[in-house]
């Protein structure tokens, strides 16, 4: 017989305030007017996607070398390398509190391309593994970095260097 104990603890937002909590809901209300008097929410990023995209797009290039395709080697690491590089490029200009749209572009270019590739390649052979979801995965790519690029998120303020 298994026995489950279940414990309930209060959120608490940060160190107790000086008026106390009436529950959850009251923490989650505080939350929402914070986000609503114009404090930062929280904001995915390009490369939060790029990186780890690019890493699949390599890891599958590998995969397709292991089952005898050099055209998988070289178009899944090249496309992959290019993608994490402009992933990276974009992390370090974010850093620096600049823009990143050419990045996003780039990486926009190859997302197409490969979901170009895959689509096409799965309605040729109908398998869904791995033509069908690199596809899917690559239009999902493709859809987030539009909206990247529609609604950009400014870059953050750095403060200026005092002399």
């Amino acid at each position: 017989m298994f026995v489950f104990f279940f414990f309930f603890f209060q959120a608490e937002d940060g160190i107790r305030d000086a008026q106390e909590s009436r529950g959850l809901g009251d923490v989650y209300k505080r939350q929402y007017q914070r986000r609503v008097r114009g404090s930062p929410t929280h904001t995915m990023h390009p490369f939060c996607f790029t990186l780890p995209y690019g890493a699949l797009l390599i890891a599958g290039g590998v995969m397709g070398a292991l089952s005898g395709s050099k055209v998988s080697l070289l178009m899944g690491t090249g496309c992959g390398a290019v993608t994490c590089w402009m992933g990276s490029r974009s992390l370090q200009a974010f850093g620096a509190g600049k823009g990143y749209t050419v990045e996003t572009i780039v990486c926009l270019l190859i997302a197409m391309m490969v979901a170009g590739a895959m689509a096409m390649r799965y309605m040729k052979t109908g398998a869904i593994m791995p033509a069908g979801m690199v596809a899917c995965i690559s239009f999902a790519m493709c859809l987030f970095l539009i909206f990247r690029l529609v609604s950009p998120v400014p870059p953050k303020k750095t403060e200026a260097l005092k002399d």
